[in-house]
């Protein structure tokens, strides 16, 4: 009976610390940047925040060694628009022309590989997995660059015809980051 105690004992700790995570939430952040006009040219653009639910930096003489992040779909913002347009916004985003929410609440990065300061990431994003890749800084206590992909091979292909015109949406979104370590 001990040795079933202990055993329960571990696994619930292994299991809260493993969803903890060290990342500081409240001095992280995260923003988004999407743009539209005629095929290589960008006419306008918007942008907000993403909200992070969790996430876990790997880091040794501030270097960044690895990481896993989740990411709040239903909660993140626009900035550039305010009032009834804001809200069209964003629910437009969170249907199934773009980020399927109500099927895909979460996305996730996984860090899988750093060399010096280049990352390979691989991003989940309505339950589809590519890698990415992209560079960060260490900036004070914080992580912090840009990252793009191509929102295409991710299932949002709404306004994806360059034949739109200035209807047309980029397939490129930017996604910068600040994270900063619990220390």
């Amino acid at each position: 009976m001990n040795t079933l105690f202990k055993i329960i004992t571990l696994a619930v700790f292994s299991i809260s610390t493993a969803f903890a995570g060290n990342l500081s939430i409240e001095n992280s952040s995260l923003g988004w940047k999407g743009s539209k006009g005629a095929a290589g040219f960008k006419l306008g653009s918007h942008y907000g925040k993403i909200k992070l639910i969790d996430g876990d930096i790997k880091s040794k003489n501030g270097n960044l060694l690895g990481g896993n992040f989740t990411v709040d779909m239903k909660n993140f913002t626009i900035e550039d628009l305010s009032g009834e347009w804001a809200k069209k916004f964003i629910s437009h985003m969170k249907s199934s022309d773009f980020f399927s929410v109500d099927k895909y609440p979460t996305s996730k990065l996984m860090i899988k590989s750093v060399s010096g300061k280049k990352v390979i990431a691989d991003l989940t994003i309505n339950g589809i997995t590519k890698p990415v890749k992209f560079d960060y800084k260490k900036v004070g206590k914080a992580f912090v660059g840009k990252m793009v992909f191509d929102r295409t091979k991710y299932n949002m292909l709404y306004g994806k015809d360059s034949s739109l015109g200035d209807k047309f949406i980029h397939h490129e979104v930017e996604i910068t980051f600040n994270l900063v370590e619990k220390k």
